[in-house]
């Protein structure tokens, strides 16, 4: 891809309270043990809770590619619960961190034939091109009939899992997910 010539894909850990690349080092980092560990995540109230996940790990694993001081992609771990698993997926901004390159699920215990179709082309290729925010407010949605820059097909027969899916993004990309350290990003002040 022309996205990696000259670059590369670097792993980060992003500091979620702050906003800011942390110090921790990447190449033993384990996210699901730092989720699920009081001491290195944060009990969520239910009200703050979009992606129904209870706890969020303080520190979040990026994936970043480059040119020059240019961010050219930016790769998050996203998780929520869906229907009846929780479903967790690497979401893709393109440099602008608005415009999705990708949505891949890559764990998720749907039901077969139905949510389980959040792992299908079809459901992926939906999110390409999708836009996030509308200024500062997160937009993008699931509906039947997407057609707008902010829609995404939902799946038919699995509105719950559907749904899930848009809360977890919206979560994510909010102030209790990565939105201090987009912020930060888009004001140069993130610490890369």
């Amino acid at each position: 891809s022309d996205l990696l010539d000259g670059g590369g894909i670097e792993t980060l850990i992003v500091d979620l309270a702050t906003g800011r690349i942390s110090q921790t080092d990447p190449t033993d980092f384990d996210q699901t043990a730092a989720a699920a560990d009081p001491d290195r995540s944060t009990a969520l109230p239910p009200a703050a809770d979009l992606a129904a996940i209870s706890r969020r790990e303080n520190e979040s694993l990026i994936w970043l590619v480059r040119e020059g001081d240019e961010i050219r992609l930016l790769v998050l771990p996203v998780r929520g619960a869906g229907y009846q698993s929780t479903i967790r997926a690497y979401l893709a901004l393109e440099g602008d961190l608005n415009t999705v390159a990708a949505f891949t699920v890559y764990e998720q215990g749907e039901t077969p034939g139905l949510g389980s179709r959040v792992t299908e082309a079809e459901f992926r290729n939906g999110w390409t091109g999708r836009r996030i925010f509308e200024g500062d407010v997160i937009q993008i949605d699931t509906v039947s009939g997407a057609s707008g820059d902010f829609e995404v097909e939902m799946i038919s027969g699995a509105s719950v899992t559907s749904y899930g899916t848009i809360d977890m993004v919206h979560f994510w990309l909010g102030p209790d997910g990565f939105g201090p350290f987009m912020d930060n990003l888009r004001k140069g002040e993130a610490g890369l």
